[in-house]
Parts: structure tokens; sequence; C-alpha cells
């Protein structure tokens, strides 16, 4: 809905935060996956970033990732 609603309001690219907290928003490498994420078994249940890239380019619209630095 929200990348329906981005094209519909004529922006160009989304961005999506991609780590959190430390925590990997995307099926991860070196990183640990948020919490949110994991099934009962510890693994990436699915992969957020990759879904919203795939909306996002069906729309038309560019995906950039977001990475939080220095969280306050």
């Amino acid at each position: 809905a929200m990348v329906e609603q981005a094209a519909e309001a004529g922006f160009n690219t989304i961005y999506f935060q991609a780590r959190h907290r430390g925590y990997a928003y995307y099926t991860p490498g070196v990183e640990p996956a948020a919490p949110v994420l994991l099934g009962p078994d510890g693994s990436p249940r699915w992969d957020p970033l990759e879904v919203a890239v795939r909306a996002a380019h069906e729309a038309g619209l560019r995906v950039e990732a977001w990475v939080e630095v220095l969280p306050v």
C-alpha cells in the first residue's frame, strides 16, 4: 500500500531502512537478522527489502537502502 501511495503521489524513489539498532531488515550475510523476522528455527521467514524492491520496481520506483549509522 505504501508503494502504491508513493507512486500515486508522484514520488520516484523510496528509502528503505535496511538496518536498525544493529539488525538487518533483509536476508543477512554477516549481520544478524532482526528478531521480528525470525521463525521458530532462528532463520529469517521473509526478506522485507526484497518485497519492497519488487513492489517498487513494478510501480516504476527506485529503492535506496537507508542505513541508520548512529542511533540516538
